[in-house]
């Protein structure tokens, strides 16, 4: 028999599996129905906004993608391993609007690292193997473990369910996909795989890398498989990353004072100011828009600004690798530009964006700083001529005026007071504060300290400060 007629045994079962596709039913109970609810569950029995995307790779190379409502899941899952070809189908693990993109995100549900341990000093074992030292390594750290592993062929994908966010949470969420990744990097953490917008194979899909028998399966679940377990996000945030939203309060008053000392301080380990500050302003831009355009196209004349100042939002926000795509999804859809129009009308600030991932720096009256764009409120809202009326229709949070900033401030603090169960009076408060004062000095002669003193009543250090000065006052 000649070599070109010659097949394996798994050759010729593979081949049997595509003309005849039986409907695969695992073991464990964790097929395809429970992967996809586990990542896009239903809020209270209704259907959620946005949509799922799911994609496959075919043999001769061409990627197909299509998009299906949250409700429709499940049968979209099973439809789509009905197929004669089930390998390389992937998942999002977000939910999208129109494109499966950053700047089309409509919620935040998972976190999750990619392990590619075939190339790491893991190759050659076991994924149960693997999948142990994992756990151990994460026990180990004292941090959280996920709420299951699936076995991708050569890898593993560890996913942290968490409670849905929107895309306020991106920075944050972003940073706790380093970090992990970082954690998890003996593992072979793939690096390029940690923006929001990625897909991961389904569960019953073949890895067309590795034996087509074997699917891309469940291989340890925390807690039943039929509802692993889900995090709330601050929780799942505060363990993975390096400070806590407490510690950080902490670390943020003390900065205020040792800089009025004149003294130098170590800054909070997260890094989110300018990602937190663009993040913001990039939901301010896209409400802009939709007031002033409400079809979302923006005409002639008036896109250039709007789409370069996004762009700029887009390389605080999204990871390198990805940086060229979401620009091309947001200039397509605000302004129907092509790609190559894209590139040319956008490449001051990705240029500057690929220049900040490798590691370069520009210098600014004798500083080093980061080479991306850096635009105070102010020139931003100059350069869209928003209007004080515009900033209040929209909802502004960032692009407003002082007046308006006054007001948001107020209202925050009004709110703040409202759901600590406090009352806006002088009187009110100094009794409140008398009785922090009494509670924080028999605290602190039991051995606590200012900060230990602060994360417990979870206030900042000159509050505490000024409430023991005021119940240790003579009355």
């Amino acid at each position: 028999m000649s070599a070109a007629v010659c097949r394996t045994i798994d050759d010729i079962l593979a081949l049997f599996d595509e003309q005849s596709p039986q409907i695969w039913v695992p073991e464990n109970g964790f097929g395809p129905a429970e992967h996809v609810q586990a990542l896009h569950p239903s809020i209270d029995g209704q259907r959620r906004a946005g949509r799922v995307a799911f994609a496959q790779l075919h043999k001769d190379g061409r990627w197909e993608e299509w998009y299906r409502p949250t409700g429709t899941v499940v049968e979209s899952a099973q439809e789509a391993l009905s197929r004669s070809n089930v390998s390389d189908i992937f998942l999002s693990q977000q939910t999208f609007g129109r494109k499966r993109a950053i700047v089309e995100l409509v919620a935040l549900g998972a976190a999750y690292a990619d392990l590619d341990y075939h190339k790491s000093r893991y190759a050659g074992q076991s994924a149960e193997a693997v999948k142990d030292a994992v756990l151990k390594l994460l026990m180990a750290e004292g941090k959280p473990l996920p709420s299951y592993i699936l076995s991708t062929g050569r890898g593993l994908l560890c996913v942290w369910l968490h409670e849905l966010m929107g895309t306020s949470a991106l920075p944050v969420w972003s940073a706790t996909q380093r970090h992990t990744a970082k954690l998890l990097g003996s593992f072979g953490a793939d690096q390029n795989a940690l923006d929001a917008a990625r897909v991961f194979r389904l569960v019953g899909s073949n890895n067309s890398k590795t034996n087509a028998r074997q699917r891309v399966h469940l291989i340890w679940s925390n807690g039943e498989t039929s509802s692993p377990h889900r995090y709330a996000f601050g929780d799942l945030a505060d363990s993975l990353l390096p400070h806590t939203r407490a510690e950080i309060k902490i670390l943020r008053a003390e900065r205020a004072i040792r800089n009025a000392d004149g003294k130098d301080v170590v800054k909070p380990a997260r890094k989110l100011g300018q990602a937190t500050l663009w993040s913001t302003r990039f939901q301010d831009l896209k409400k802009l828009r939709k007031l002033r355009w409400s079809d979302g196209a923006i005409p002639p004349g008036e896109r250039d600004a709007w789409i370069f100042l996004s762009s700029v939002a887009l390389t605080w926000l999204a990871p390198p690798e990805a940086m060229a795509r979401e620009i091309t999804v947001l200039a397509q859809n605000a302004a129907g530009w092509s790609e190559s129009e894209t590139t040319a009308r956008t490449s001051a600030a990705y240029k500057r964006a690929m220049a900040a991932a490798a590691g370069e720096k520009v210098i600014w009256n004798g500083k080093e700083f980061d080479p991306r764009y850096r635009y105070s409120s102010a020139k931003i809202i100059d350069m869209l001529s928003i209007e004080p009326g515009e900033m209040v229709k929209a909802d502004l949070r960032s692009l407003c005026d002082e007046e308006r900033l006054t007001e948001l401030s107020r209202k925050r603090s009004q709110d703040w007071r409202v759901g600590k169960g406090q009352q806006s009076d002088h009187g009110t408060r100094a009794a409140q504060r008398l009785k922090l004062g009494a509670e924080a000095i028999q605290l602190r002669a039991s051995g606590l300290s200012t900060t230990q003193l602060c994360e417990k009543f979870g206030v900042s250090r000159a509050t505490i400060t000024k409430a023991i000065k005021e119940a240790s006052s003579p009355s």
